[in-house]
């Protein structure tokens, strides 16, 4: 999803997943490897995407590339140093699977872009810049160890800055005993 809008994410997501089904039985990896080339490139993905997929495709197949359960059991910069060592896997894509993949709770990806931008919208309002990576690796030192749950909460500021402006139940107890 890195860099791609949700739509766009949701219809090569189904594509894909229709391309893998086509092609039989088996695990995601070897399902990836019989879906023919042409097929792959309509599906959405970019030569670079299709390349790094098959190589981790490879890698999961031969077992170079760590099942999910073993992933688990690593620290934290054990599975980014692993992840990053395979094609088109850099130290961004390795904190989501931390994040998404593993659930681990103290994870902030100081290079997102709607990281960023949340926690600019959350110190300045909607047209704030976005904070800068030090800015942001700043800020999560207060949010130790729980830094993944400050991440949802910033990005969910990044899509509806918004949401800074809305009534919370308090405030709105409060206008309420204000009025009376």
């Amino acid at each position: 999803a890195q860099q791609l809008a949700g739509p766009a994410v949701r219809a090569v997501r189904a594509r894909l997943e229709a391309a893998l089904g086509a092609v039989g039985t088996g695990s995601p990896a070897e399902r990836y490897l019989r879906v023919a080339e042409d097929r792959l490139a309509g599906v959405g993905l970019s030569g670079a995407k299709r390349a790094a997929l098959g190589g981790l495709a490879e890698a999961a197949r031969s077992g170079a590339l760590l099942a999910m359960a073993e992933l688990r059991t690593m620290a934290d910069q054990a599975v980014i140093e692993h992840l990053c060592g395979f094609r088109g896997v850099g130290r961004w894509t390795a904190e989501m699977v931390l994040l998404f993949g593993l659930g681990r709770l103290d994870v902030l990806a100081t290079d997102d872009y709607g990281l960023r931008r949340g926690l600019g919208v959350l110190r300045g309002g909607p047209a704030a810049r976005p904070a800068t990576a030090d800015e942001l690796a700043e800020a999560g030192e207060r949010w130790r160890p729980y830094r993944s749950v400050a991440s949802w909460y910033l990005w969910r500021l990044a899509e509806r800055p918004e949401l800074l402006d809305a009534p919370t139940e308090t405030t709105r107890q409060a206008s309420r005993r204000n009025a009376s």
